[in-house]
């Protein structure tokens, strides 16, 4: 079974963005990107197992790209903790 989730202008919180910053605040900007993500999983049952996931960010004119990593951390953090992964 597939599933499709689309989250419309999210940028997860990326690895150089969580160096070096006090652990309240790396903690919050987790807890909101766990909340985001957790909202638009609703309908995605519960993982039970191992799961495959893909990630496809659009980026506008005017964003600066990152490291094609940058984006994994704070995504699968936040499927970890709503228990989508």
């Amino acid at each position: 079974m597939t599933h499709t989730v689309f989250i419309p202008s999210w940028r997860p919180v990326t690895l150089n963005d969580l160096i070096s910053i006090h652990w309240r605040v790396k903690h919050r900007r987790k807890a909101v990107d766990a909340d985001l993500v957790s909202y638009y999983t609703r309908d995605v049952p519960a993982a039970t197992g191992k799961r495959r996931v893909s990630l496809e960010i659009v980026m506008g004119p005017r964003m600066r790209v990152c490291d094609c990593d940058a984006f994994w951390k704070g995504l699968l953090d936040s499927l970890v903790l709503c228990k989508r992964l």
